[in-house]
């Protein structure tokens, strides 16, 4: 009789040790990695792809963004139509028009989504960001009938802002023209949600 409460006792101390167990050795949840580019393109109805290699000129392409939850940009995803070295990617302050982060890249496949994985850039809830490239060799997406489009567009915990475009080779935050019925370039990057 002794045994077996002492067998029960000795079980149920097991059982309560390995509950404890569990809970503190918890993982955090694991959120997946969003590319927005093609869900907005999508929600934009941007279908007719133009494509410009080696234009007369450079320009400083890209888009506005909002994430809606605290995150962290883990790559950049490029897409040109020609071999590009040392492609200058930027991601932005759109409050400041301030780089956080600039990137060089070689895409060395045309027409291939390359992504580069890069340190972590930390995201804040409900800021505005930007992310451009610098190039002569892109696309320029538009929707079929080439009319204006109504931002924001929400994809996933992203939302697409305003697609933004500057004329030249210098650094300097697009605000010669906000592309109201026009996306140029393709470039975006790796998402992931944090707690």
């Amino acid at each position: 009789m002794k045994n077996s409460i002492l067998l029960l006792l000795l079980v149920a101390a097991t059982a309560l040790s390995s509950c404890s167990n569990d809970d503190d050795t918890q993982t955090p949840p694991f959120f997946q990695q969003e590319n927005p580019l093609s869900g907005y393109l999508a929600a934009a109805n941007f279908t007719d792809k133009i494509t410009y290699i080696d234009d007369n000129n450079n320009y400083e392409m890209g888009y506005m963004f909002t994430p809606k939850v605290k995150g962290q940009l883990n790559a950049l995803v490029i897409n040109t139509p020609d071999i590009v070295t040392a492609l200058r990617v930027t991601i932005w302050d759109v409050a400041t028009q301030l780089p956080i982060r600039t990137e060089s890249v070689n895409v060395t496949a045309a027409n291939t989504n390359t992504t580069f994985p890069i340190p972590p850039v930390l995201l804040q809830k409900d800021k505005g960001y930007a992310i451009t490239m610098n190039t002569s060799d892109y696309y320029c997406w538009k929707q079929p009938n080439q009319s204006a489009v109504d931002y924001p567009f929400m994809v996933g915990n992203i939302s697409v802002d305003f697609a933004l475009i500057n004329m030249g080779p210098a650094q300097l935050y697009p605000t010669d023209g906000m592309a109201v019925n026009a996306y140029f370039g393709n470039v975006s990057f790796k998402f992931q949600r944090t707690l």
